[in-house]
């Protein structure tokens, strides 16, 4: 970070290596295809190329990234969108791969369907706030500063989300 503000413009390719995998699965989480978390994940570093020079260092470098992509994400989420051919297509089971129980394959296959589904019937914020918590392992602190909340209020989100999520799978208890 510092060299790059000294001038070093190789310095942020350093940062776009450390964080771009990061970055690409908390927006494919968030956003569901592929060619949009590509699309966003590129647009974080390009904000973030723009802003790094202005970054002060109050909060951690992978925080502020995670916050550039997560409003550009919630940006994204909050577009309405048509349904393609590509998004259905998505949507089909896959082939059991040849080992194991096909039928347990099968039955995995619609349990992961069914959580996917529900984490992304949440409203945005509740999503954004289980993504990070889960998927990327932030604690409430690290997501507070993301999202510019309290903690109080992120702890909230998170209980909100999950209890939206427990209602919404309770079907698959007997599953």
């Amino acid at each position: 970070m510092e060299r790059f503000k000294s001038g070093e413009e190789g310095a942020f390719n350093e940062i776009v290596r450390t964080y771009e995998k990061k970055v690409y699965f908390l927006c494919l989480r968030m956003v569901g295809t592929h060619e949009d978390a590509a699309d966003l994940s590129q647009e974080t570093f390009v904000r973030a190329y723009g802003a790094l020079r202005k970054f002060d260092g109050r909060s951690a470098l992978y925080t502020w990234l995670y916050r550039i992509a997560m409003n550009l994400c919630l940006n994204q989420t909050r577009k309405p969108r048509s349904l393609s051919l590509d998004d259905e297509e998505a949507q089909e089971v896959p082939a059991p791969s040849g080992q194991g129980d096909p039928e347990e394959a099968l039955r995995r296959s619609q349990i992961s369907q069914a959580i996917a589904r529900a984490v992304e019937g949440l409203p945005p914020r509740q999503k954004a706030v289980f993504i990070l918590r889960t998927s990327q392992g932030l604690s409430h602190e690290e997501i507070a500063q993301t999202i510019h909340r309290s903690v109080g209020a992120v702890k909230a989100t998170y209980f909100q989300a999950v209890r939206k999520l427990r209602e919404s799978l309770k079907e698959l208890k007997d599953f």
